[in-house]
């Protein structure tokens, strides 16, 4: 038996074989999917709304429209990256959607603050605040595990190796 047999840090075949077929699901693809078809819909319709509108917009509405469709199209980008490769999804799609997650409630945030702080309405800003300040943290949490997840994965790749070097 050779070390990389003995190694504990390396996972049994049938496990790596079930994270695999779980990830690349087609249960996984299809709600990928169906979020792409809801958020494309809803930056059209919102598009459709702004383009069409007969009078002239307040600045502040015309700013909220725009930080929603680049936020929109960000998720929009997310998602088609991730259907479109072919390997296991991992910490990087992880960290690529925590990304995206933090700077959208990021902007949100100060966007939905400022424009109810323009308008004098100090309790919507209290009221949007916290709810946005909730969406921030558990954004920043998602993106710190999916770092966290990508730590571990190195972590056992290098235990791997270390263990396949020893291999005579």
């Amino acid at each position: 038996m050779n070390k990389v047999e003995k190694n504990e840090n390396v996972p049994s075949m049938d496990a790596a074989l079930r994270v695999v077929a779980g990830e690349l699901s087609a249960t996984k693809r299809w709600i990928y999917r169906v979020l792409l078809v809801v958020i494309a819909g809803w930056i059209a319709a919102m598009v459709a709304m702004w383009t069409t509108e007969p009078q002239e917009l307040p600045m502040l509405t015309n700013v909220a429209f725009a930080a929603l469709t680049i936020i929109g199209i960000g998720w929009i980008g997310v998602l088609v990256w991730i259907l479109t490769r072919r390997s296991c999804p991992t910490a990087l799609d992880r960290i690529a959607t925590g990304w995206m997650a933090t700077v959208a409630c990021s902007l949100s945030l100060v966007l939905s603050v400022a424009i109810a702080l323009i308008r004098g309405n100090h309790w919507a800003a209290v009221i949007l605040a916290v709810s946005g300040l909730t969406m921030l943290v558990a954004a920043i949490l998602l993106l710190c595990s999916g770092y966290s997840l990508k730590r571990r994965l190195l972590a056992s790749l290098n235990s791997m190796k270390k263990g396949a070097s020893g291999i005579a």
